[in-house]
C-alpha cells in the first residue's frame, strides 16, 4: 500500500492546486477569465475603503468647533445681560462669525442695543458699556441705529454729533444728534469702532422725533452717518 509524502500533500492542497481545480471544471479560459474578475472586485474593493477612509478624515477636521457665547433665553432691547442670559457654546468653525464672542464677562453688565433672541451668538456690536446712556440729556431718548456700512462708523465715536442718513431720501432723517454709543467701542478704550464690527450706532434723540425713526428701524431701513466738524 503506497502512501503519499507531505510534499505531495502540501501541492495538490495549495494555491495552485485550488487553481488546478477550477482550470479543470471550468476550462483553462473560463477560469482566467474568473481570476481576473476576482482580482478586479479585490480592487475595487480595496480603492472604495481607501477612499472611504480619507473622506472620513476630511469630515473629522472640517468639523472642527470653537467656543462661542450665546444667549440662553430671549432678551428685550435696552435690557442689561448678566451671566444667566448667556452660556458658552461650541459651534462648527466655519459657522462662526467674525466678532462673535468668546468670553462671557466681556458681555454681562452690558446694555444690548436691539432685541436677542434665544440661541444667538452675541457679539460685542450687540451691547453697549453700562455707562452709554450718562450722557442723555433732558427731553430726548436713546435709539439704537443699525449700520451696514462699516467706513462710516468707523469715523465716529461716542460724544461726536452726526447727520443720520438713510439711503434712498433725501437730507437727513435726524441732523446734528449726539452719538451715545457706537459698536465695540469699549473693548480697547479708543472709542472706535473696528473694522468688521458694524452693528448699531446708539444716538441722543428728541422725543417728539423718536417715532419717525423708531418706525423706520422697524421696516428694515440701514442708516450712514456723516460726523460733524468737532469745533
Amino acid at each position: 500500500m503506497s502512501r503519499r509524502s507531505p510534499t505531495r500533500r502540501a501541492e495538490t492542497s495549495g494555491p495552485s492546486a485550488t487553481g488546478a481545480r477550477f482550470e479543470a471544471i471550468l476550462g483553462p479560459s473560463r477560469a482566467s477569465r474568473w481570476r481576473r474578475l476576482v482580482l478586479r472586485r479585490s480592487l475595487t474593493l480595496l480603492l472604495l475603503v481607501v477612499a472611504a477612509t480619507v473622506l472620513l478624515r476630511d469630515q473629522g477636521a472640517a468639523e472642527a468647533t470653537v467656543e462661542v457665547v450665546r444667549a440662553r433665553s430671549s432678551v428685550p432691547a435696552g435690557a442689561v445681560l448678566d451671566a444667566d442670559d448667556v452660556e458658552v457654546t461650541r459651534v462648527a468653525a466655519s459657522a462662526v462669525a467674525t466678532g462673535s464672542a468668546t468670553d462671557p464677562t466681556a458681555l454681562t453688565g452690558r446694555r444690548t442695543t436691539a432685541a436677542i433672541l434665544a440661541g444667538e451668538v452675541l457679539s460685542s456690536a450687540r451691547v453697549v458699556g453700562p455707562g452709554a446712556l450718562d450722557g442723555l440729556p433732558r427731553g430726548h431718548r436713546a435709539v439704537a441705529l443699525p449700520v451696514d456700512d462699516v467706513d462710516s462708523v468707523r469715523l465716529i465715536s461716542s460724544g461726536d454729533r452726526v447727520d443720520v442718513l438713510h439711503p434712498g431720501r433725501d437730507g437727513p432723517v435726524a441732523a446734528d444728534v449726539l452719538v451715545l454709543a457706537t459698536p465695540a467701542a469699549d473693548d480697547d478704550g479708543s472709542g472706535i469702532v473696528p473694522a468688521g464690527s458694524a452693528g448699531h450706532v446708539v444716538v441722543a434723540i428728541p422725543t417728539q422725533r423718536t417715532a419717525r425713526l423708531v418706525s423706520s428701524v422697524e421696516s428694515g431701513a440701514s442708516f450712514i452717518f456723516a460726523a460733524r466738524s468737532r469745533k
